[in-house]
């Protein structure tokens, strides 16, 4: 009984040999952590979709645990990304979130404690196999 799993063992063994990255792909989708950037690939080809999609745990730098969550607003065709971790966070923190193709106008924002980062974005579950979201990140030093 070959499902393709041996090539996605492949794929995540040549992942690690080639680049520094922690790759972590289960039912909640693949997360894929490389340097300033955290990227999260949703499966979205099941019959009934979760009201929301939550990624696996991962950490930012050196804070963590966090997580992502992915709902669709079906009323306006645009989903919101949101990014949910304990407090205290890093001083000097700035996170961006990205979904599609919509990330690299956004810049980085504060994540204060006491508050989940949000962000919407004009993209549809619709026809669609996958979707890419994630977010990048700088984590200041000091004060």
């Amino acid at each position: 009984d070959d499902d393709g799993l041996g090539e996605d063992e492949e794929h995540e063994e040549l992942n690690e040999a080639e680049q520094e990255v922690l790759d972590i792909a289960d039912a909640s989708g693949r997360i894929t952590v490389q340097k300033d950037r955290i990227s999260w690939l949703v499966g979205l080809r099941a019959k009934a979709l979760p009201e929301v999609f939550v990624s696996n745990p991962f950490d930012i730098g050196g804070y963590g645990p966090v997580t992502l969550q992915l709902r669709a607003d079906r009323d306006t065709g645009v989903c919101v990304l949101s990014l949910h971790g304990a407090a205290p966070r890093p001083a000097g923190l700035r996170v961006g979130l990205f979904a599609g193709k919509g990330w690299a106008k956004r810049s980085l924002s504060p994540w204060p404690d006491g508050t989940d980062l949000e962000d919407r974005f004009e993209v549809s579950f619709a026809r669609r196999a996958s979707l890419l979201c994630g977010l990048v990140y700088h984590a200041g030093h000091g004060q």
